[in-house]
């Protein structure tokens, strides 16, 4: 039997009823299934494999399918809203620590909680605020302030951090907004550290690794320092460095793996800018990710050693 066209107007993922309305037969689901176009993670649903864009990058591959795997759950779970980590991938939310073992729903308080199945069930009763239907997978997700809060109550402080500066700087939440979750919240564990970590974000932070920077400073007992401070010379505008400490006369640079990609003199271009720092009298430090990635990392000690005035 010949493989038809999938009819028109299906999303990525589908449930087996949403296929047989749609005219596709039991037959034509099985022939999908083993001719691969079509992957069942959870019996019931079915991702559109053939339909997904390619994605090269193994984190970002691996951050989409641990979201249609949580729509392929949510979806045969009419009373369940993906939640915690889950539902910050959904918001494409960056995690620092990486894509979540377990999808994560937030399920009523008479329903099964727990782990099944790579599932993980939390009883939370949620106020209709913060619970919304998200627009491209048509599922009941917590909403980008609600998804905060639950992480910054639950998860490290640098995924708190993560997910709200993103959040802020893209104009998703706001801090009236995360205010709120957290006067609604503050009877559920965790209150004290998810306070803490709002009181530490800032939308200026333009990366996840400088999200989990400011995290490790914190941990670290480094001197807060200015975000994004912009730097003049005789020259003019020399540009708007990630870190400032102006007290030890100290730039701070985060450096991403995309930070020289795009232009051929990217890197040129950082390299003057370097020397027209260091002839302002400046010190200039530079770290990558697996720099800051571990709380024992052996970049805290040389970090620290930066923090002397010169002579």
């Amino acid at each position: 039997m010949h493989v038809s066209d999938d009819p028109a107007g299906l999303g990525w993922v589908i449930t087996r009823a949403e296929a047989l309305a749609s005219g596709v037969s039991p037959a034509q689901i099985r022939l999908r299934v083993e001719s691969g176009r079509w992957t069942s993670w959870r019996p019931g649903t079915y991702v559109r494999s053939w339909a997904l864009p390619p994605i090269d990058d193994r984190f970002e591959r691996e951050r989409r399918d641990h979201v249609l795997k949580a729509v392929s759950v949510a979806l045969l779970a009419s009373s369940a809203t993906i939640s915690f980590t889950s539902a910050a991938l959904v918001h494409d939310l960056p995690l620092v620590s990486g894509v979540p073992s377990e999808t994560h729903l937030a399920v009523p308080s008479e329903s099964w909680a727990g782990h099944r199945r790579g599932v993980h069930s939390h009883r939370l009763e949620l106020p209709a605020m913060d619970r919304e239907v998200s627009d491209k997978w048509n599922v009941a997700v917590t909403t980008a302030s609600r998804t905060w809060g639950d992480i910054a109550r639950t998860a490290s402080l640098a995924d708190a951090l993560s997910v709200g500066d993103r959040a802020l700087r893209e104009g998703a939440v706001t801090r009236e907004q995360l205010e709120s979750v957290l006067e609604r919240t503050e009877h559920l564990r965790g209150r004290v550290r998810a306070v803490e970590a709002f009181t530490l974000l800032d939308g200026r932070r333009e990366t996840a690794l400088e999200s989990l920077s400011f995290a490790r400073f914190i941990e670290w007992g480094i001197p807060v320092p200015v975000m994004q401070h912009e730097l003049w010379d005789d020259e003019g505008f020399v540009g708007r460095v990630d870190f400032w400490w102006p007290e030890f006369g100290l730039v701070g640079e985060a450096d991403g793996r995309v930070k020289y990609a795009g232009s051929p003199d990217a890197m040129w271009h950082e390299k003057r800018r370097e020397l027209r720092l260091q002839r302002l009298g400046l010190r200039v430090v530079r770290w990558v990710w697996i720099d800051v990635a571990y709380p024992s990392s052996p970049f805290r000690a040389a970090l620290a050693r930066c923090f002397t005035r010169a002579a």
